[in-house]
Parts: structure tokens; sequence; C-alpha cells
């Protein structure tokens, strides 16, 4: 679930890493003016942007999007479901109110949760 904008998770990376938009520029190849209509809520970034600037500001890709996960790329800190169907219905009931960005980060937190569930429960056999 989405508890903030991406214009205001881009924000606060920022003022944490104290970088600027010119330096985001430098570092992701993103133009500045691309990065500008991100900031003020104008863009919202496409996959591929969206995975430069979490790598650049050091956090997740679903955090800077908005949704209410931590910060950090941990994929072991995404909750574990205990079986496909359970994860596949909560993603059948979403879906329709999905952007096609949105579920493409939704598939990408699935994969992960399944890979997670299936490595953990190789490891406790």
């Amino acid at each position: 679930m989405k508890s903030d904008t991406f214009s205001n998770r881009l924000q606060k990376a920022m003022q944490k890493t104290g970088l600027k938009q010119i330096d985001i520029s430098n570092k992701t190849g993103i133009d500045k003016t691309l990065i500008n209509k991100y900031i003020n809520g104008s863009s919202e970034a496409k996959q591929d942007n969206l995975t430069r600037l979490s790598q650049v500001l050091g956090v997740s890709e679903p955090w800077l999007m908005g949704y209410d996960v931590t910060t950090e790329d941990n994929s072991k800190e995404i909750k574990t479901y205990k079986t496909y169907d359970e994860i596949d219905r909560l993603y059948s009931k979403a879906k329709p109110h999905l952007s096609p960005d949105d579920e493409e980060t939704i598939k990408f937190i699935m994969n992960k949760t399944i890979k997670n569930y299936e490595e953990s429960k190789k490891n406790n056999d």
C-alpha cells in the first residue's frame, strides 16, 4: 500500500544523502530537467530510471515509489507468505487498481518473496 508520493520520497532520500539534482543527474545520467519534474511531482520515474535513482540514493525501489516498506533493499525484510496461492490471491485483488509500473514492481516483490520462502523452506528441511 502506498503511504507517500514518489516526489516526497525522492526529496527525503536526497536530503538524507545530501545529493543535489545535479549530483543525481551526473551519477544516473538522467537529465536534470526530468529530475526536477520528479521532485515537483509532475512526473514519476519509469522502471529504468527508478532503478538508477534507488541505487544512487541507497534506497529500495518500492520505498522510493511511496510504498509502506523499509528504505533498505533488503529482501529478508519482505513479508513471507505461506503459499504462492496466497500471494496470487492478494495480487489478483490489487491488480485492477495498479498502474503498469506498479504492476511490474509488485511482480518483482512477489518473485523475491517466493524465492525467499523457497530458500527458507530448504534451509529448514
